[in-house]
């Protein structure tokens, strides 16, 4: 939810019952994570009081409060917002007894400002992982600014048609290795999971656009989410405390693609170092070229089993969503996914 505190800024009691609520980007998105809120209040003469009780409650969460006096010139920022649509009821009490109320909805952006999508190619080192993917979420990249009928914001890989052999799969993987713990990373918006049967089995989402993961905590209350960055060292351990020995089936689906190579090959370490059984990832068979052009968001036709890669034959190939797109499975207790490659 964020924060909440109070500064001078703004309140006016004149003579109608009603509040105005208002932030000074017109309800328009911003880039910034603290978001300020200003609001004019408008009360019968007789309501009037030396101080009033002001609750705020954002996106539906409990209401926060906070005393007011009267003649103070107040505003209310909300800090360390996720990105997002955020929705806001404001009331104002006197002696306990509710005098006004309004709401306002407004919009977050990543919090770090514009990320520049198109420049950061195969070749970046240094960038955050986080702000990169809310950008291109919250902007609808994948999906031609959110202008693509029934493509969702997670793009046309996420569709149910596109995901058909994709479910398939990890039903017949669940049943056949008797799996109990399925760790999907990255989860995206869910679009297409939520139609896989996972019965009997425990499922966690992860992620590391966090306004994605709060958003499917709210839609799916009986699964998992968490926002973790499997391309960061710092998530093997976390992993290793998902898993504790049960037989668990990784999916990594259409994420190394969109990855430069040294981050991509973490993520290969990190994952086989969280001591789950199985990885089921996305690959393509007969692509050889490995051009680090490419602009990370579009992605890229990346084989696995050559360079830089080098990793050694999978088990099993599973046709994922077109021809030479491949969802190929790793037992992890025959070793490293990831082979050697020279001068790499």
């Amino acid at each position: 939810m964020g924060s909440l505190w109070w500064w001078c800024a703004l309140l006016t009691i004149a003579s109608a019952q009603r509040l105005d609520v208002w932030s000074p980007q017109n309800n328009s998105e911003t880039s910034e994570r603290d978001v300020t809120l200003g609001f004019t209040g408008t009360l019968p003469e007789g309501d009037r009081a030396e101080a009033y009780r002001v609750c705020v409650a954002l996106d539906g969460e409990p209401m926060t409060c906070n005393q007011l006096d009267v003649m103070a010139r107040e505003q209310l920022v909300l800090t360390s917002l996720l990105p997002g649509k955020r929705s806001l009821v404001l009331t104002m009490f006197s002696d306990g007894t509710e005098v006004a109320s309004a709401s306002t909805q407004f919009s977050v952006g990543v919090g770090s400002g514009n990320v520049d999508i198109k420049s950061h190619t195969g070749t970046t080192t240094e960038w955050d992982r986080s702000s990169y993917f809310s950008t291109v979420y919250e902007l609808g990249y994948w999906a031609a600014q959110h202008k693509m009928p029934g493509v969702p914001a997670s793009g046309p890989g996420s569709t149910l048609d596109a995901a058909k052999n994709a479910i398939t799969t990890i039903e017949q993987l669940i049943r056949e290795f008797d799996i109990e713990l399925l760790i999907d990373a990255p989860c995206g918006d869910m679009t297409w999971m939520a139609s896989v049967d996972l019965r009997g089995v425990e499922y966690v989402g992860i992620d590391v656009v966090q306004s994605v993961i709060a958003s499917n905590i709210e839609k799916h209350p009986s699964l998992t989410f968490m926002a973790l960055d499997v391309a960061d060292e710092s998530s093997v351990d976390q992993l290793r405390s998902l898993v504790r020995g049960r037989r668990t089936l990784i999916l990594c689906r259409h994420l190394l693609f969109h990855l430069p190579v040294g981050d991509g090959r973490a993520v290969l370490r990190h994952l086989h170092g969280s001591g789950a059984s199985y990885l089921l990832t996305s690959t393509y068979v007969k692509a050889d070229d490995f051009d680090t052009s490419y602009v990370l968001a579009n992605g890229h036709r990346t084989n696995l089993l050559k360079r830089p890669y080098c990793a050694r034959d999978p088990s099993r190939l599973y046709l994922d969503a077109h021809a030479d797109q491949y969802l190929g499975l790793w037992d992890l207790a025959e070793g490293e996914v990831l082979g050697d490659c020279e001068d790499l």
